[in-house]
């Protein structure tokens, strides 16, 4: 049966020119650091879902089906829906899982000195099938320690994993292609709605449990600011389930919707143009972000610039919305600066204003806020057509920046940088990132 399903998705894929259309055609990023970080894990699996990802520009070069009468269409969305459900979602869950577990979870453990296991399970319908009595699709262990300033970076570290994730994904999609394969809105819809699901329609029972990631982060926040009352803790669920409504802010995340499951579900079509702003020969951009801090929820606007033969800009905001503490941010960074033939340079600086973060001292519930930098320079330097190698180095002083160590000290990558369509170029012209 199964079997019978995947050859009939095979062979509904779209009818769209694959021409310069391949997954493979971006940049692939495969990055290492002597921390086994966040950033540079959430690029990597990224790379790697996209080599995955890229069957499906393979299958749609072999397999046409012509979707001009109704009984063609019909037969064409129920192989993509089938697809979607039994290959490309499994997938992207995939995906979304290592990012959360390895690279979430287990980047804030490594931080704390820990050495974290992990246990994995089938994704979505394969696990109801198959392994019906296991609730999640990963688990991170062996990763608390005993100082609860540690451990809530760890217990939110998987959420924020995947909203990185998405962020990068957002970016991606506005520069420099300036359009979005459906795989790629797939993993985005899924790494958005990470845990929402908890937020919006957990048990207040499962709360006085600390069962999953939402209501661990819940209690931490009561323990963290000296709220021990049952109204106290009704409150702060009720302001982060609130606050999570901030992910349907995103236009990025509507047009993801709208790309799964009609432009490509019942269209066909596997590639879509992201809609930009013009102003003043300026392409422009705006999404939004949601994330989860050590003091509660966050909220991001992104303002993404970019213009031709010049640099890709980007700019944010953030803010606190928990109602514990006063805490926001802003920063900008730059991208795909050409500094000479082969050599491209990016930077980023953070500023923020936040309660301070002590690790090594307990039941300090009142603190002053202190002010927080980031300041980080990487770039790609090309080897040859096609290959580069690509690097970060920054340093931050201690406090909360999603995606980044939470201690002060320098952190970066190294890594090597692939593009398919530059190798193929009869020159070799800039390389991006």
């Amino acid at each position: 049966m199964i079997a019978e399903l995947t050859l009939l998705c095979a062979v509904t894929t779209s009818t769209e020119s694959t021409t310069s259309e391949d997954l493979l055609d971006d940049d692939l990023v495969f990055l290492g650091d002597p921390e086994f970080g966040m950033e540079a894990g959430v690029r990597t699996v990224r790379s790697f879902g996209r080599i995955l990802f890229s069957y499906d520009a393979a299958l749609s070069k072999r397999f046409e089906l012509d979707e001009s009468a109704p009984s063609g269409r019909f037969v064409g969305m129920l192989g993509r829906l089938l697809k979607l459900a039994f290959i490309d979602g499994p997938m992207a869950q995939t995906e979304r899982t290592l990012t959360h577990e390895v690279f979430g979870h287990g980047a804030r453990a490594r931080e704390n000195g820990q050495d974290p296991s992990f246990q994995f399970s089938l994704p979505f319908p394969y696990r109801w099938i198959f392994d019906p009595n296991v609730e999640h699709g990963g688990i991170a262990l062996n990763g608390r320690v005993d100082s609860l300033e540690s451990n809530i970076p760890f217990v939110t570290g998987g959420i924020e994993s995947s909203h990185l994730g998405a962020w990068w994904l957002s970016r991606e999609f506005f520069v420099p292609r300036g359009r979005a394969h459906y795989s790629e809105s797939l993993v985005y819809l899924i790494s958005k709605v990470d845990y929402a699901n908890v937020a919006f329609f957990g048990s207040r029972n499962d709360s006085a449990n600390n069962i999953d990631d939402v209501h661990y982060f819940i209690g931490a926040l009561q323990e963290r600011f000296n709220r021990w009352r049952p109204e106290d803790r009704s409150a702060i669920e009720d302001r982060l389930r609130l606050a999570w409504l901030w992910i349907f802010t995103d236009p990025t995340f509507w047009l993801a919707l709208w790309q799964v499951g009609v432009d490509h579900a019942y269209l066909g079509n596997r590639w879509m143009s992201i809609p930009t702003l013009e102003v003043g020969g300026f392409r422009l951009y705006t999404s939004t972000r949601f994330d989860v801090s050590p003091f509660g929820a966050e909220h991001y606007v992104d303002v993404f610039a970019s213009k031709v033969d010049l640099a890709e800009l980007g700019f944010y905001g953030r803010v606190g919305s928990s109602g514990l503490a006063s805490y926001w941010g802003i920063g900008g960074s730059v991208f795909g600066y050409e500094l000479t033939s082969g050599v491209e340079l990016a930077g980023s600086v953070d500023v923020w204003n936040q309660p301070e973060i002590l690790f090594e001292h307990r039941n300090v519930f009142v603190r002053p806020n202190v002010w927080g930098a980031n300041v980080s320079l990487g770039g790609t330097l090309s080897v040859f057509r096609g290959v580069g190698v690509t690097a970060k180095l920054g340093v931050k002083t201690r406090g909360h920046l999603m995606g980044q160590p939470v201690d002060s000290g320098l952190y970066g990558y190294v890594g090597l940088l692939l593009d398919r369509e530059l190798a193929s170029a009869p020159i070799s012209p800039k390389l991006h990132r």
